[in-house]
Parts: structure tokens; sequence; C-alpha cells
């Protein structure tokens, strides 16, 4: 495994880790976290072992779906706006202001700043490469005869 991939590894897991901890202090949609964190999880652990599958849904789902949403969200709740973002809202089930949603808020940047610097590190051009080799190839063998 190249360096490049090890150190998206790690920024994703960094990513997981930090933004359930900001969600953690507020009550929310316990299920829906679950399942996106287990689904996280599972794809950069493939991601890691060569899966280009898993590289680019990271890359959709997460770097380009979730993750901007929740940056938006984010802001919009640490400026006070929570009615720019009732979905926000309801995942973070908390009025904006105070301290707890600074650290909402600042999970979630650091959540974002991991996750984009994890994108840049997947698309490097030695992990292009490290998928590429890993990439499983479709060969066809001749019959086995039987004796």
């Amino acid at each position: 495994m190249p360096p490049e991939i090890r150190a998206a590894l790690l920024l994703w897991l960094t990513a997981l880790v930090v933004l359930e901890a900001g969600l953690g202090l507020v009550a929310g949609r316990d299920g829906i976290r679950f399942v996106a964190l287990a689904l996280a999880t599972v794809l950069t652990i493939r991601m890691a072992a060569g899966r280009n599958w898993a590289r680019h849904t990271l890359t959709i789902v997460f770097g380009l779906g979730t993750t901007p949403w929740l940056a938006v969200g984010a802001w919009w709740w640490l400026t006070g706006d929570a009615a720019a973002s009732p979905t926000i809202a309801r995942l973070i089930g908390a009025e904006p202001g105070g301290l707890t949603s600074l650290l909402v808020a600042a999970s979630v940047l650091a959540h974002v700043a991991a996750v984009v610097a994890a994108l840049v590190y997947m698309y490097r051009p030695a992990a292009n490469a490290y998928f590429r080799r890993e990439a499983p190839t479709l060969t066809r063998h001749a019959p086995v005869e039987v004796h």
C-alpha cells in the first residue's frame, strides 16, 4: 500500500471519528448515523485494499454528496440560521448557538477538511497506479480435462 493510500485511509477514519464525536454530543438520528458510519467504514477499508469501485463510491456518496451538504448545514448552523437547513436542524436536534453548536459545527468542519485531504490523496498518481495494479483481471482459463 503506497503512502498516499495509507494517508487517505487515516484521513477517512479521522473524518468519521471527528464527525461522530461532534454529532454524538446531541440527540439525533442514531440509526441513520450508524448505517452511514458503517457504510463509510467498509468502503474506506475496501478502498485501502485496492478496490477502485470503493474509491469511486466514497468519492461520489461521501466526498461529493453528504460532505458538502454537512458543510453548508454546519455553516448555517454556526451562523444561527437553522431555518435555512431544516434537515441539519433535525439531525442535530438542538437550537443553534451555544457551546454545543460550536462543537458540532467544528467537528463537521474538521470532517470536511479530512475528507478533502483524503480525496486528494486517493487520486494522486501513486494512488492511481495502486488501483490499476490491484484491479482484478478477468482471464479465461483453458478447460481442465478429466482423465
